[in-house]
């Protein structure tokens, strides 16, 4: 390519045609890689955001449990302990790169449990007016765990990384075409340009995996720390 470009260089009117469409792959490029970074973003704050929420629900509910008679309420407190226990093993499994799916199995036994328990629980009548007070947060909790599960499935479609990775090639081709026919390379330019889009894609792919990668929520996880304290000190 370099060579054919040195011996039959384009004309001036050629160039100002091939131009135009130069830079809208370049753009197109720039656009793709700025909107799947922002999305991306988008998707690790919602994780943190659902990993705090369904702390919160958890103590919440915990701390409803006062309203259920006496005689009830310590084996509900000691399903939520080992609830509590269960989704911290759930992150760790996480942290690990382990099967998602596999990880909620107990969870969702526990969370059987404590719903027939608070069901029977407020059984009589003297109980209907706390049921509605306990059950609430109960049931968010059990939503905000599904809602974890799938947001923790949830990255970048394959087919748009191979888009982009498809798209980087064609925009290195097409400045290698244009560095050919100026008849002199920069290297300069083409490592910036190399070393640019390789940060962007490997941080795109640390962002979808929170886990296992250099930025992580583990700040957001500290909560279940003092969740566990809490339960542990009633």
């Amino acid at each position: 390519l370099y060579r054919h470009a040195t011996i039959a260089p384009a004309s001036e009117d050629q160039e100002r045609a091939i131009g135009p469409i130069d830079a809208a792959v370049l753009a197109l490029l720039g656009l793709l890689l700025a909107l799947t970074i922002s999305s991306a973003s988008d998707r690790l704050i919602h994780k943190r955001e659902l990993s705090v929420a369904e702390a919160n629900a958890i103590r919440t509910a915990y701390l409803r449990l006062d309203l259920l008679p006496m005689d009830t309420r310590s084996s509900l407190r000691d399903l939520f302990g080992s609830y509590v226990d269960e989704r911290i093993q759930y992150t760790e499994i996480l942290d690990a790169g382990g099967s998602n799916a596999s990880a909620m199995g107990r969870s969702v036994q526990i969370q059987n449990a404590i719903w027939e328990s608070i069901m029977d629980a407020t059984a009589p009548e003297n109980a209907q007016a706390s049921r509605a007070l306990i059950l609430a947060p109960v049931n968010q909790m059990i939503d905000l765990a599904g809602s974890r599960q799938v947001s923790s499935d949830v990255r970048t479609p394959e087919m748009l990384m191979a888009v982009i990775m498809v798209l980087s090639g064609f925009s290195a081709f097409l400045g290698g075409r244009l560095v050919a026919r100026a008849g002199k390379r920069t290297w300069l330019n083409w490592c910036v340009f190399s070393l640019t889009v390789s940060a962007v894609l490997m941080t795109l792919m640390d962002i979808d995996n929170p886990r296992i990668g250099f930025i992580r929520i583990d700040a957001a996880d500290q909560i279940w720390s003092a969740v566990r304290l809490q339960i542990q000190q009633r």
